[in-house]
């Protein structure tokens, strides 16, 4: 078939315009995002009332105006495609039970709610700040830094054994923060050490509210977390070994999650308290095996 000039060259034009238009369909200007750089999260904490403000905070999940965002492991850089000024929620996440499959927002602190400047291809570095809730929101129930001397609010000796029972030690080697940390010994002989928390016990919500424990530990054996419940006269009704963590040789934060646990002996009847216990089994190879906590605390949502 013969072309005419007319045909010859509207052809290249076309070629141009669909390339000139798809390029705009792929690639729009609008489509230029602006990003949120989040590095790390800071933990503001009333010490008398919440403890420490150390944290193991692994995530953050972001809404920027009307737009949730996703769950970011940090540190993140965050598309976002808004401009200029903007809502921003941010909520930390941990990892759960040191699982870290197992990631959600912790309930016990409290979401940051501020605005952000956003500027099309630029990147904007924000470090939030959450703090824990306040004590109309949530309720302390078992919170042991170990610096106040005393005893510990882990002192019940489960085992009956003078040899294992917890005890605090200052050497600053061996303390996480502050003046002591909490420690059971082993050796060959005596080689299981289980403690619980002390009289009297925590009251066994009837509801199913969120209950979490905070611990640091760093130990050369496993450790298992239990709950044991009792009845409206400490009589011991039921044991709950739940949760294993192996040994580490660095300081370890873990967010352990004693809803189900707890719902677990709920089902038992005539159950009113329930008691933490750590149950410290050597595993290692050598003759000695120390095992080191601090920070413990125990929070239940009003």
């Amino acid at each position: 078939m013969k072309l005419n000039p007319i045909t010859i060259l509207l052809i290249p034009c076309i070629a141009l315009l669909f390339t000139v238009t798809s390029c705009e369909i792929i690639n729009p200007e609008e489509d230029i995002p602006a990003y949120i750089q989040i590095d790390t999260v800071l933990v503001n904490s009333d010490n008398l009332f919440s403890g420490s403000p150390t944290h193991r905070i692994t995530d953050v999940w972001v809404s920027v105006g009307e737009t949730f965002l996703g769950a970011f492991p940090l540190p993140a850089r965050i598309p976002v495609l808004k401009d200029g000024n903007n809502p921003l929620i941010v909520d930390a996440g941990i990892i759960v039970d040191g699982r870290t499959e197992k990631r959600l927002i912790y309930p016990f602190y409290r979401r940051l709610l501020s605005d952000i400047d956003l500027t099309r291809g630029e990147v904007t570095t924000i470090i939030p700040e959450v703090s824990y809730l306040p004590s109309d929101e949530m309720e302390v129930l078992l919170l042991e830094d170990f610096d106040f001397g005393g005893g510990t609010i882990l002192g019940e000796d489960l085992d009956n054994n003078p040899a294992t029972v917890f005890v605090t030690t200052t050497n600053s080697a061996d303390v996480f923060e502050g003046q002591a940390s909490g420690s059971i010994e082993l050796n060959t002989v005596d080689n299981v050490g289980i403690v619980g928390s002390n009289l009297p016990y925590m009251a066994l919500d009837q509801g199913i509210l969120p209950v979490f424990l905070e611990m640091h530990y760093k130990s050369d054996s496993q450790i298992q977390l239990g709950v044991f419940a009792y009845d409206g006269d400490f009589g011991l009704l039921q044991t709950n070994f739940f949760l294993a963590f192996v040994p580490r040789d660095d300081w370890t934060k873990v967010y352990v999650d004693l809803k189900e646990p707890i719902a677990t002996l709920r089902s038992s009847l005539g159950i009113k308290y329930f008691q933490l216990v750590l149950r410290v089994d050597k595993t290692n190879t050598d003759s000695r095996s120390v095992s080191y906590f601090d920070n413990l605390k125990i929070f239940r949502l009003k």
